[in-house]
């Protein structure tokens, strides 16, 4: 009778530890023995493998990456998180109506700075550093990122352009009291200002939205004549008061 064991040399990682999992330890100690040496030197080679596909797909991005590219990554981290902050300020709390001359220039600008930005995107991942390096390892999401970015660019930007700088320009520069009537439409949604009014275009200010509380968005008939009162520079308004006029 034939008690040679089987033939690990052919099995696959997955096949062994299989086998060592159905094993019975105390009657086949030998067995149990081959099973982890073969187990061992699988894995061994498997990671060997992992390593060479890196090697032949980064190439020289295997290498450290350089301290300036290091300070790259950390300086567009810091852009993007700086807008993405003051944008979500911005839809959860808006309280600023932009000036009409600076919402006419508002689609030119974030034309030229989505082309601006997204060239500098696709320089900054043609180089060496974690962030073009980790694009490369999700093949999926990087080709996504890669083709979208110009897109989300100019999605992230414009809120930023039509209403956080106007409204950082507007704390800066001398304001007066000010009221004005205009016409509105309440709306819901249900991310960021939940409770909004669109008020419309009047007097030298853009159309915008206006932040409401709920008790406000309950009480208000769902469109007519807004007054609207806050201080007045050449970006905006910011709202100080607000309240509906039959």
């Amino acid at each position: 009778m034939n008690q040679q064991g089987p033939d690990y040399q052919h099995y696959s990682l997955s096949e062994l530890e299989d086998a060592l999992s159905q094993l019975d330890r105390e009657r086949f100690p030998d067995r149990l023995q081959s099973l982890q040496e073969w187990i061992e030197k699988r894995r061994e080679e498997q990671s060997a493998e992992q390593l060479t596909e890196e090697e032949a797909y980064y190439g020289e991005a295997l290498e450290p990456v350089p301290a300036e590219n290091k300070l790259w990554v950390w300086f567009w981290q810091g852009v993007f998180s700086c807008v993405l902050i003051l944008d979500f300020l911005v839809m959860f709390r808006q309280s600023f109506v932009p000036a009409a001359w600076w919402e006419e220039w508002v689609f030119v600008q974030v034309l030229i700075y989505t082309i601006v930005l997204s060239c500098a995107f696709y320089f900054f991942v043609s180089k060496d550093n974690y962030f073009s390096r980790n694009l490369k390892r999700r093949s999926r999401s990087g080709k996504f990122t890669i083709v979208f970015a110009p897109f989300l660019i100019a999605m992230f930007l414009y809120p930023f352009i039509m209403y956080v700088v106007p409204s950082a320009g507007h704390e800066l520069s001398v304001n007066n009291r000010y009221e004005y009537t205009t016409h509105y439409q309440l709306k819901t949604r249900t991310k960021g200002c939940h409770f909004r009014a669109l008020i419309n275009a009047a007097e030298g200010l853009a159309s915008s939205t206006l932040c409401i509380s709920q008790q406000d968005y309950n009480s208000m008939p769902p469109s007519g004549n807004i007054e609207i009162s806050g201080t007045r520079s050449m970006w905006g308004l910011t709202v100080i008061a607000y309240r509906s006029t039959r």
